[in-house]
């Protein structure tokens, strides 16, 4: 379970910034809990319960994926050309 959140808390960070307010804070907590979870290591002994917090986060993590809300435009795809160019004007 632990993998899912290692790859799945990245995606979920480069997607924040383009997220409305309310979705925004949810997806700042999801991570909170996401970094804790992995920082904590093995240091917790019950393997049930760090199992179980795992899927939970998880599953947090991969709804806000999935269902992120309203986005706003993402930057990086808009083409817009460079003031140098001739035919950009």
């Amino acid at each position: 379970m632990e993998g899912y959140v290692r790859l799945l808390a990245p995606e979920l960070s480069k997607l924040m910034p383009r997220m409305r307010d309310g979705m925004q804070g949810t997806a700042r907590i999801v991570l909170r809990y996401a970094d804790e979870l992995l920082d904590s290591g093995s240091a917790t002994g019950d393997l049930a319960r760090r199992s179980h917090d795992a899927g939970v986060n998880a599953r947090a993590l991969l709804g806000l994926l999935e269902r992120p809300g309203e986005l706003t435009p993402d930057t990086d795809t808009l083409h817009t050309p460079p003031v140098s160019d001739p035919g950009g004007r």
